[in-house]
């Protein structure tokens, strides 16, 4: 393809998704060092850890935005797939949604915690309080798809 031609097919929108993508990580890396510089120091570790958290919740967040609709173009190429979008395979999307809403969840509490919370506990402490709530969320999910019937 030329230089200034338009793509076109599967490939279309390529170009201004990877621009995109690369913009938001240099904002990313951006806001990550006027964190440091300029705000870091009115917080404690914890509440720092949970800034970057966050911010990379964010930057996912606008990532997957960008692309998603580019990867259900090629998910329609796949084989059965047509099962899926009328509903007639189970592999049931409710639970993907639900899975989703659990590891929302769990970020939303690991950030609370983090920037809320942890300062008065000691560092094996918060790690015990993660585990933990790694350990919620997972048996969440196991619940969640247990019952699929493949």
């Amino acid at each position: 393809m030329a230089p200034g031609e338009r793509a076109e097919g599967p490939m279309q929108g390529l170009a201004w998704r990877l621009a995109a993508s690369f913009l938001i990580g240099i904002m990313w890396l951006a806001f990550i060092i006027i964190w440091l510089f300029f705000m870091a120091g009115d917080y404690g570790l914890y509440q720092n850890l949970a800034m970057v958290i966050l911010s990379i919740v964010v930057g996912m967040a606008a990532l997957i935005a960008i692309w998603i609709t580019f990867g259900l173009r090629f998910a329609r190429q796949v084989e059965g797939v047509e099962l899926d979008w009328e509903g007639k395979r189970d592999w049931s999307g409710w639970r993907l949604w639900a899975t989703f809403v659990v590891w929302g969840a769990w970020l939303g509490f690991l950030v609370a915690w983090l920037f809320f919370f942890a300062v008065g506990y000691d560092a094996y402490q918060n790690v015990a309080v993660i585990i933990v709530s790694l350990v919620i969320a997972g048996g969440a999910s196991a619940l969640l798809w247990s019952t699929l019937k493949a």
